[in-house]
């Protein structure tokens, strides 16, 4: 199951003040993404136009003035302004803005960009534009629904960039994320006007959220993916508890992929449509005990009907079924820091929340997989890890990987979460977990600890090596140190990406 997210809800001056000073420390030592961290905290727990709103704004616009980010430090007074400071603190504020303003006539920098670099490797298909052409669904007894490629690939090409259907904020980390869109937006995100857990990248976003599912949100003081999901789903049926459930239970509907629609037209009135139905075409994971609690679920009292309660809580079971075999984490890729202890692997994973994928969701698992993922500001993005051959079947890791674990927890591991073996070559061949690897049979040497410069086209150049390094030493996988060169490229992508704002 998808873990349940617990709402506090209700605003604080106390926390407010709280992490405004923990924001004000951090700022004095010039720990720019702690500060903001805990100004937006602030701000979450800030009651509208109330003086620690002001001075977060204002102090916000402060680092976003020091790293040089003028526009929105420009957009950050405006807003403490707008909140009603008073005259000391407006006199600091317009000094602020007329120094920005100046500042940004002799600006030249671009704004920066990811999808320059982040775009497919190959032409799109002409009906899945986020999907490379070479990517084709297959069918299998053993594999049932799987994805292969009909060319040659290589380490490095990027064969899909796909934005989630259904997401969700790890409620823990709200203040860094859009609870709308996903978007970090450099942290530069408004509070919620109505909780204390959510946080947006724009007031279209906010607007969009109040009308899905923030108000229920607020009443329940508790949310979680399924229910999430319930509150959408039942919107793109227009509030209508028949269609939901002629829509679930049309054996044909029920059955269509990304593959069989077109997403070419975003604004197209059926494209929300097409979505549910390839969620709901999704594999479905064991009935278990744990779903026992759909019962006596919370949100089922906002149903005035036994009839639609009855078809709510089917759906929220099946929900909760597709969630436990194909929910995706929200994975925030950032630098290892001076006091990790952990000596193989150059990069960090911050868990934010979750997400669901239609076309991320066919995968399949590998302890040795072939492409990688990570999150480029609020899409998945689907890079090839290491060489696959025409004709081979694709993979990603669920988790499990033989380079840290052997391969009875492994399977351990696989069958209790996705309820089954794991046939991978990593677990055929036995391949040998970390501490097995003789040195002597290391390929390459990496540059170990943090990236120092701030040189993109360093960065660069550093993957490209990478990539083609992986790619000339394939013949002698498994290697650790081919393994660890693979999981600094996923330092690097963060590092390109911007992943973590102003450690880059």
């Amino acid at each position: 199951m998808c873990e349940s997210f617990a709402v506090p809800g209700k605003k604080s001056s106390l926390n407010a003040r709280k992490f405004l000073n923990l924001g004000r420390s951090k700022l004095k030592k010039l720990k720019y993404f702690e500060a903001l961290e805990n100004l937006n905290k602030s701000l979450c727990y800030a009651e509208e136009g109330s003086k620690e709103m002001i001075e977060a704004y204002a102090n916000r616009s402060e680092v976003y003035f020091m790293i040089k980010e003028y526009e929105k430090c420009l957009e950050n007074i405006n807003l403490a302004i707008k909140c009603g400071c008073d005259a000391s603190v407006n006199e600091v504020l317009k000094l602020r803005e007329a120094k920005c303003n100046e500042l940004l006539k002799d600006d030249n920098s671009q704004v920066f960009n990811p999808w320059s670099f982040f775009k497919l490797s190959y032409p799109p298909h002409e009906k899945l534009p986020y999907v490379a052409n070479c990517i084709e669904l297959k069918q299998h007894e053993l594999f049932g629904r799987y994805l292969v490629t009909t060319r040659n690939l290589t380490p490095g090409d990027i064969i899909a960039i796909e934005e989630p259907f259904f997401k969700i904020v790890h409620t823990s980390s709200t203040h860094l994320r859009c609870s709308n869109c996903l978007k970090a937006n450099k942290l530069d995100l408004i509070p919620s006007r109505l909780t204390s857990s959510g946080m947006f990248c724009s007031e279209q976003c906010q607007t969009m959220a109040t009308g899905n599912f923030h108000n229920v949100e607020v009443d329940l003081r508790s949310i979680e993916f399924a229910q999430k999901i319930l509150l959408e789903s039942l919107n793109i049926c227009d509030q209508n508890v028949d269609k939901l459930k002629a829509l679930i239970e049309d054996p044909k509907q029920s059955s269509q992929t990304v593959f069989d629609f077109d997403w070419s037209d975003k604004e197209n009135g059926k494209f929300k449509m097409h979505g549910l139905l390839a969620f709901n075409s999704l594999q479905l994971g064991p009935i278990t005990d744990d779903l026992d609690y759909i019962e006596t679920h919370p949100v089922l009292d906002y149903f005035e009907y036994e009839h639609d309660r009855e078809i709510a809580k089917a759906y929220l079971i099946r929900i909760a079924r597709i969630l436990s075999v194909n929910c995706y984490s929200l994975d925030w890729w950032s630098p290892k820091r001076e006091d990790d202890d952990n000596l193989l692997f150059s990069s960090n994973k911050m868990k934010i929340g979750s997400a669901m994928l239609p076309f991320g969701s066919l995968f399949n698992h590998s302890c040795a997989p072939s492409i990688d993922r990570m999150i480029v500001d609020n899409k998945f993005v689907f890079i090839v890890r290491r060489s696959v051959c025409k004709g081979e079947q694709l993979f990603i890791s669920y988790g499990p990987s033989f380079i840290r674990e052997p391969n009875d927890f492994r399977q351990m591991n696989l069958k209790a979460h996705f309820d089954f073996s794991c046939s991978c070559e990593a677990c055929v061949a036995n391949f040998p977990i970390a501490f097995s690897h003789p040195l002597s049979r290391e390929v390459l040497t990496i540059k170990d600890g943090p990236i120092t410069s701030n040189d993109e086209w360093k960065w660069k150049e550093e993957l490209k090596k990478n990539y083609q390094a992986i790619e000339g030493n394939h013949t002698k996988f498994p290697s650790l140190s081919l393994w660890k060169i693979m999981d600094r490229n996923l330092y690097l992508l963060a590092a390109i990406a911007r992943n973590e704002p102003f450690v880059f």
